[in-house]
């Protein structure tokens, strides 16, 4: 057996989600932000969902929503201001859409039934 990062992250999404398109293959590229038990500090994390799943999940995958993303993860470095810096990025294989409420345009009426964090804010 070959040795597997894997991982499952609790979260709420930090801006609307974008799809793209990458030699004629959909990419569902989102930003995701999550407190790891007992810690006081957010970790975000870069998630890209590829294929028909992110096709489905873009329109729903608005700020403050609450998900739970599956998926391998990886450490990509990159330099910024002439300084070495790293980022934890997932490579989506499912995202799952869990309680709290995302924040709603003018117009969009909110769901009849409301999660329980609503208050938290990131």
């Amino acid at each position: 057996m070959s040795d597997l990062a894997h991982i499952t992250v609790v979260g709420r999404v930090t801006k609307d989600a974008e799809l793209r398109d990458v030699n004629g293959t959909s990419v569902l590229k989102a930003r995701l932000a999550s407190k790891p038990y007992g810690c006081d500090e957010s970790m975000f994390f870069d998630v890209d969902l590829w294929g028909k799943r992110g096709e489905a999940l873009a329109q729903y995958l608005l700020k403050g929503q609450q998900v739970v993303v599956l998926g391998g993860l990886k450490v990509r470095e990159y330099e910024h201001n002439g300084e070495k810096r790293y980022s934890l990025d997932i490579r989506a294989e499912d995202i799952v859409l869990v309680g709290g409420k995302a924040e709603r345009g003018a117009g969009d009426e909110a769901p009849a039934e409301s999660g329980g964090d609503d208050d938290m804010d990131f």
